[in-house]
């Protein structure tokens, strides 16, 4: 690998999360005279938007780490000396964490943009460095609807009324009489209950960016790779077993694996990578790296999240993804209708970045549990992000949200903050500032966690999980249904995947 002075050439590109971002040909600028430093770097993705309709974009969240001796540090941005093609934009938030790149103007099809240049903060020595990027979706400023009016366990106005929310500022109640907009009733709270959540609380209703797709397994094994022996510890099921061995099971098609063991007497980290086809030579073409990446927990998603400088949404945020504007249809999902896929999926180039439905389906697509489908009990698990979406496919046919969030019913399920009680609605959507404790957790401030010092305290209070999953009935995917009250069950941990969001700027 070369190395400058100040900051290092990267020449191998990093593809992180799914269908198909990419950073490429990496490399630095330094001017000794001024003292800035510029990364330079190609990017590109696929089936990327800007709807002045929906009056929302997609874009690619890019941040940088460089390695300081043996750990890998979050390198921040300056916010300026931002160059970039024609047709595009970006946007570095306050806390200069990454950079969002984004199209100016209307327009659809696929990214690939050449000469792209971010100023970042200058380090003195020698440094290795990987960029990473992940697809986001920005949702806008509007007022929604939580609650369909039908069930339990929902938020509504009145009952059988769903709750508007108009205002970045609510009241959620229960059992106490009340009139007028914001005023949410939650069939969670204990009788009589009212709660105003903290200032900053994210109710839905200012604007936020979400990852477009669930993360992937490459996207997690690149995580792992940049973290220390004791943060690996914490994280995986093992860092010094033999090559082969699960990083957190052979089940339900999770194939991170450890590449390279670990050294418990130097406290070396491992090496993982994806190995579907189970040979022992990773990361190759079908290996699995573009399917989604269960066992998830709440410690894992928590540390993922605060590592990229993301944070986590909020039931409320889910809803209001999933449905946009619209006014709700009673047990509707994420995709707008009661209309559901009753077909066998057949799939082809499995494991590949092509895995793909062949088949004509009608009703909505999702990956849920149906007998019909022919992913036998042993190889039954989570699909490559973005399965059911071509470049001309409508919501019902892709699975999509209002906005264009994929996955958000079936597959793996969704972590969220929820909003019965003080362990969720303290919650004041701080980001994650890159790094985590020695320990290798989550440290931000007000994010709901458990006591890793004590054994499954992990059962977040404050954490809840919407959206459904492979392994559920279809009801699991109705919108506004809120059936758990923590995310990580730990007797089905194959079943928790991790997507962030981050208050837009």
């Amino acid at each position: 690998m070369k190395k400058i002075y100040f900051l290092l050439l990267f020449s191998m590109p990093i593809l992180c999360a799914a269908n198909g971002i990419k950073i490429s040909n990496m490399n630095t600028t330094y001017n000794n005279a001024n003292n800035t430093a510029i990364l330079n770097f190609d990017l590109g993705w696929e089936n990327s938007w800007r709807s002045n309709q929906s009056g929302n974009w997609d874009a690619a969240w890019v941040f940088f780490k460089y390695k300081d001796g043996t750990d890998w540090q979050h390198l921040d941005l300056t916010g300026n000396n931002i160059t970039l093609p024609a047709g595009y934009t970006a946007t570095v938030p306050s806390d200069h964490k990454g950079v969002f790149i984004y199209r100016s103007s209307a327009g659809t099809g696929n990214v690939n943009l050449t000469g792209c240049q971010v100023g970042v903060t200058p380090q003195f020595g020698s440094f290795d460095i990987k960029g990473f990027a992940l697809e986001m979706v920005y949702i806008p400023q509007d007022s929604f609807y939580v609650g369909d009016g039908g069930g339990n366990y929902a938020y509504h106005f009145t009952t059988n009324t769903p709750a508007k929310i108009t205002s970045s500022t609510i009241s959620l109640l229960k059992g106490i009489s009340s009139n007028g907009n914001n005023n949410v009733y939650d069939d969670y709270l204990p009788a009589n209950a009212s709660y105003s959540p903290a200032s900053g609380f994210p109710t839905g209703y200012n604007a936020f960016y979400i990852m477009k797709y669930e993360l992937s397994q490459s996207g997690f094994r690149d995580f792992l790779n940049c973290l220390t022996y004791y943060q690996q510890a914490a994280l995986t099921a093992s860092v010094t077993g033999a090559v082969g061995t699960a990083a957190f099971s052979n089940n339900y098609r999770s194939y991170i694996e450890i590449a390279t063991p670990g050294i418990s007497a130097s406290k070396t980290p491992a090496t993982y990578g994806c190995d579907a086809n189970g040979n022992n030579t990773f990361d190759e073409g079908n290996d699995g790296e573009w399917v989604a990446c269960g066992y998830l927990m709440w410690e894992r998603t928590a540390a993922y999240l605060d590592w990229v400088g993301l944070r986590p949404f909020t039931e409320l945020e889910f809803e209001k993804a999933c449905r946009g504007p619209v006014v709700p249809k009673t047990y509707q999902y994420v995709w707008g209708n009661t209309s559901l896929l009753s077909d066998t999926l057949l799939f082809a180039y499995k494991n590949s970045d092509s895995e793909s439905v062949t088949n004509t389906i009608n009703g909505g697509m999702a990956n849920f549990y149906n007998p019909n489908q022919n992913f036998s009990a042993a190889s039954a698990g989570p699909v490559r992000n973005g399965i059911f979406a071509t470049a001309t496919s409508n919501r019902n046919a892709s699975g999509a949200t209002y906005y264009g969030v994929m996955e958000m019913g079936g597959n793996l399920t969704e972590h969220c903050v929820y909003t019965r009680g003080s362990e969720g609605y303290s919650f004041t959507a701080e980001h994650g500032d890159g790094s985590l404790s020695f320990s290798g957790y989550s440290n931000v401030n007000l994010w709901p966690e458990g006591n890793p010092n004590i054994v499954n305290s992990w059962n977040s209070m404050g954490i809840t999980n919407r959206g459904g999953c492979f392994s559920y009935y279809p009801a699991a995917m109705d919108l506004s249904i809120r059936i758990s009250d923590y995310s990580t069950d730990r007797t089905n941990p194959e079943i928790l995947g991790c997507r962030g969001a981050r208050t837009a700027e």
